[in-house]
């Protein structure tokens, strides 16, 4: 389960670093605007996901054991 989530997430969480290292630049600061906001459609894409998987453990494995 481990393993499928950290394969799931782990492209976004990518994105996320790397905007946020370009963000940092000083040479695309002109962007700016741009790279938050799809930042954050990132963040909310990566929350989607998190949310779907709890939801999941929460229906199909919360009180089997």
């Amino acid at each position: 389960m481990s393993v499928g989530f950290k394969n799931l997430i782990g492209a976004n969480r990518t994105a996320i670093r790397t905007i946020s290292a370009i963000e940092q630049n000083p040479k695309y600061s002109k962007f700016g605007e741009a790279l938050t906001a799809y930042k954050k459609r990132i963040e909310n894409e990566l929350d989607n996901q998190c949310m779907r998987v709890v939801g999941i453990v929460k229906d199909k494995c919360n009180g089997k054991a």
